[in-house]
């Protein structure tokens, strides 16, 4: 945050204030602007337009106040307006189910060129938060910071301008255009597919992109960032639902806790009125809500012996971890529930009711006394029954729903124990959930932000923003390091997104029965959009809006694994592409993946999904297959058969975005490889991607196969990317003109790939003996020397070409280059090289002598 934000804040929290009030018309005092109103029908609203003001950039980050080539401007100011939802886009006449006119359109328009050329770039609506490092820890609180942002990397040096632009009910405004400078930098732009090479990615100044790299969790992995930067690792694939669930249930930070996990994860227990239990009639849901928790104390078995409905407990922050508060404060919590046929005591002589408690893990699978539903299990500090600093009451403006509200102070600790809703000392019954609070008392008589972040449980209808600003932190270090974000951007059995029909009503199927499959939309919807496609689409506005921006994501992937012989998820994932794409310059590559298979025909290589610019491949190494022990060939053969160049090729990079070595396709990880001490699966499996498919490698089983940092057996074997990474990167694989090397050995034991560029001179090739494979070190097999000769065709004739002979583990650079000699071509062309006793394996590059 800038000092000039700093010293705005009383005016900011007065306009605040104005804000709340009007957006949160329709919710219990103190509705918190960063979580949307449930929807209602459209309000009367002035005819005036939003206002925009206090119009502010960080340039004044940059030397004389100029934005560097490709590197983040940002724009930050006030929007007055009407909206009842700033998270979602204005439209006045939207798919059925979602509400008119409720949201807020605000973008920015940037020209370099006196707006003969204009770029258009969302907006997003955003909270600011405190961070700290406590406990060590991190410590992220809300504040009351509030405001719209707009992020751009302009793409050219020059005199830009900017201009900002908002719809809502109330008309349309526009801000007066406001100059910027953009100078040169170093930054090498966004990664394309090579216009050059369709096998590669690079950069927009041309720059090869080795990308090598792994799958990640990212948050729990950011103090890695600088090893894996100096070994050469830039390429993480995370999941954006799995590693911060900012839209979506899928991975929601509410988490059921019952005898068995119910069917719906990693979804949070959601239902609707057209999914009540037995009893129970509709409508429930708050309108505009449509979704609610549903908590249940059910202990009857079902055919399989599984007591499905036995949910008493929802606990939250599962994946995102403890909330963080201020020690020795009073904060207020407040619950928006709903009780059907609650029943009790359990316990005779015990209170029984809907409870809000803190406490530890609070499941004991012996003692069932330890467990969340049973009287005395952890500390409540709300309850419906009598006997402590709360209370409760129907909720006036929504008919059958409550309002339990409670006060609690924190001890010396800066970190909440476990928030539970539970249903404590129950026999039967259910309880539904809309709202969630959890506020700090403030010394004036007002509360604070929520510090429940994802507080609604439409969680289809929001954007978590603390979750969303620790993407931020995660995406700000990328950048640091020189590490770029292949993001996962959806679920596809997310329960929100799978629950609505085409004409926005809610099913009566349940989502893991319906063969609609409906969150894959209605095909390309041109006869009228869909409630799910309209919902997606604003997350898709978001995503861009928020980490667009940034040089650092190498591409966005729909989702993880959908049907190879669905057509409607060939659909799904080209609407994606052809959305994402009209975020010029700023637009990044888009792919999706499946779950078995390579659909070329069908899908990757179909003229009529043309908005996907790679292809994405999933494929397991078994025991059972032919190249399960040489891990150099596990990875070439199927990268000759798939790359872009390829006859099985669909003419676009190929990415294996999943593998591993596992005992089947759906794991786990296979032990051998643990006994490979000194990783020579990995290295050969890293160099074996010098071949010219050009298929780049994402391995699944980080752990336990590349990198443990605890435990009885530690490893690290992220140093076996550097030798590579160094040898490959100035290479300038993009230019296309490199073709595979096709070179002849005069030994079967000697493996020589690599490619060759004949216009310029040029060649770089891995020379292996072939016996040393990971499997036969782990056996103890003999692995005899290889001598022989390796040759390449094609050259000028009897011309000196420089040989510079790599050390392929040397972990420092000045090591790396063992030494360099002169060789000359004969009279056809050709280069010769000689290998004596190689043991293991080495790699050349060759070029022209000057």
């Amino acid at each position: 945050m800038t000092p000039e934000q700093k010293n705005r804040r009383p005016y900011l929290l007065l306009l605040l204030l104005i804000f709340l009030a009007v957006a949160c018309r329709n919710q219990p005092d103190s509705q918190p602007a960063s979580q949307p109103t449930p929807q209602t029908e459209a309000q009367p609203t002035p005819t005036s337009g939003p206002a925009i003001s206090e119009i502010a950039s960080n340039t004044a980050v940059y030397p004389n106040n100029a934005i560097p080539r490709y590197e983040k401007l940002e724009i930050t100011f006030q929007v007055d307006s009407q909206a009842a939802h700033p998270q979602h886009p204005y439209d006045p006449a939207p798919p059925p189910g979602i509400a008119p006119e409720q949201g807020i359109t605000v973008d920015a328009l940037f020209t370099p060129d006196d707006w003969q050329t204009v770029y258009r770039q969302p907006a997003f609506y955003y909270q600011d938060f405190l961070r700290e490092e406590r406990d060590g820890r991190n410590w992220i609180y809300p504040t009351a910071d509030f405001a719209w942002k707009v992020r751009f990397a302009p793409p050219t040096a020059g005199d830009w301008q900017v201009k900002i632009t908002a719809v809502d009910a109330s008309g349309a405004a526009e801000s007066d255009p406001i100059p910027f400078t953009v100078v040169p930098s170093a930054n090498k732009g966004f990664l394309r597919v090579s216009p050059n090479d369709p096998r590669y990615f690079a950069f927009e100044d041309g720059a090869y992109f080795p990308g090598l790299g792994y799958n990640l969790d990212v948050p729990q992995n950011l103090d890695e960032f600088p090893v894996m930067a100096a070994n050469g690792i830039q390429l993480i694939r995370t999941w954006i639902p799995a590693n911060w669930s900012i839209f979506g249930s899928a991975w929601s930070p509410w988490r059921s806790i019952g005898p068995q996990p119910p069917q719906s994860e990693p979804n949070a227990r959601l239902a609707h009125d057209n999914a009540l239990p037995p009893g129970v009639q509709p409508p429930i849901a708050v309108p505009g809500s449509d979704l609610f928790l549903w908590l249940s104390y059910d202990e009857s078995v079902n055919q399989r012996g599984i007591m499905a409905n036995m949910v008493p407990c929802v606990t939250f922050g599962w994946d995102s971890g403890e909330l963080a508060v201020k020690p020795n404060t009073e904060y207020r919590v407040r619950v928006r529930y709903r009780e059907a046929g609650l029943a009790g005591p359990l316990v005779e002589g015990q209170p029984f009711g809907f409870t809000v408690k803190t406490g530890g893990w609070l499941w004991d699978e012996q003692d069932a006394r330890q467990r969340c539903y049973a009287p005395g299990a952890g500390t409540v500090i709300a309850a419906t029954y009598d006997g402590g600093d709360w209370n409760h009451a129907p909720d006036p403006e929504n008919e059958g729903w409550s309002l339990l509200n409670g006060r609690f102070r924190t001890n010396d600790a800066n970190f909440l124990d476990r928030f539970y809703l539970a249903l404590e000392n129950v026999t039967g019954g259910n309880v539904f959930v809309d709202y969630v609070w959890l506020e700090e008392a403030l010394p004036d008589g007002r509360f604070g932000s929520n510090l429940i972040h994802r507080p609604w449980m439409a969680h289809h209808q929001q954007f978590d923003q603390e979750r969303a600003f620790e993407l931020d932190d995660a995406l700000a270090q990328a950048e640091a390091n020189d590490i770029y974000l292949k993001l996962v951007v959806m679920e596809k059995n997310d329960y929100s997104l799978n629950v609505f029909n085409y004409d926005g009503t809610l099913s009566d199927v349940p989502p893991y029965r319906n063969p609609q499959r409906l969150f894959l939309g209605a095909g390309r919807e041109e006869q009228g959009q869909t409630k799910t496609r309209w919902l997606q689409e604003a997350w898709w506005r978001y995503a861009q809006a928020r980490w667009g921006y940034s040089t650092s994501v190498h591409s966005w992937e729909l989702l993880n694994e959908g049907d190879p012989a669905d057509e409607r998820f060939y659909i799904l994932a080209d609407e994606f592409g052809r959305y994402m794409r009209q975020f010029t310059p700023n637009n990044h590559l888009v792919t999706t993946s499946f779950w078995q298979g390579f659909p070329r025909d069908p899908f990757w290589a179909n003229d009529n999904y043309p908005n996907l610019d790679y292809a994405d491949y999933h494929r397991y190494i078994r025991p059972d297959d032919p190249f399960f022990g040489d891990a150099a060939a596990a990875t070439q053969r199927p990268s000759e058969r798939l790359g872009a160049l390829a006859p099985d090729g669909a003419g676009m990079p190929v990415m294996r975005g999943e593998t591993g070595w596992a005992a089947q396709d759906t794991g786990p990880p296979i032990p051998q490889l643990l006994r490979d001490k000194e990783g020579v699966w990995l290295h050969n499996f890293i160099w074996g991607g010098i071949n010219p498919g050009g298929m780049l490698e994402s391995y699944w089983y980080v752990q336990p196969h590349i990198y443990v940092e605890r435990g009885e057996r530690p490893l690290d074997l992220r140093n076996q990317f550097g030798p590579y990474y160094r040898f490959i990167q100035d290479v300038p694989l993009a230019n296309g003109r490199y073709r595979a090397a096709a070179a002849t050995v005069s030994h079967e034991g000697l493996r020589a790939w690599g490619q060759k560029d004949v216009v310029n001179g040029r060649a770089h090739l891995w020379l292996q003996n072939k016996a040393r494979t990971w499997q036969n070190v782990v056996q103890g097999n003999p692995i005899p020397p290889v001598s022989g000769t390796v040759a390449l065709d094609g050259f000028p004739a009897n011309t000196p070409f420089a040989v510079e002979w790599w050390d392929s583990y040397a972990t420092d650079v000045e090591n790396a280059v063992m030494k360099v000699e002169t060789v000359v071509s004969d009279g056809n062309g050709r280069i010769t090289l000689t290998i004596e006793n190689l043991e293991t394996d080495v790699a050349v590059k060759i070029a022209i002598a000057d």
